[in-house]
């Protein structure tokens, strides 16, 4: 794999993660707000799928419910 293929995919894997960490952050505004379905809803996002390989955030995992 070139250096750039090796570049774009930490770029990629980087942004993934600050999305997550994003969601997380939102999915708390809603606990904080008392919706709780709003929140389970995002943190869905966060977590990895068949469709995305996301990486895995404590934070998403462990919801402070």
């Amino acid at each position: 794999i070139s250096r750039q293929a090796v570049r774009i995919e930490q770029e990629y894997e980087n942004a993934l993660y600050n999305e997550s960490l994003f969601l997380t952050e939102q999915a708390q505004n809603c606990l904080d707000r008392n919706d709780p379905m709003g929140a389970m809803e995002i943190l869905l996002q966060a977590l990895p799928s068949q469709m995305q390989n996301r990486p895995v955030l404590p934070e998403a995992e462990n919801p402070r419910f």
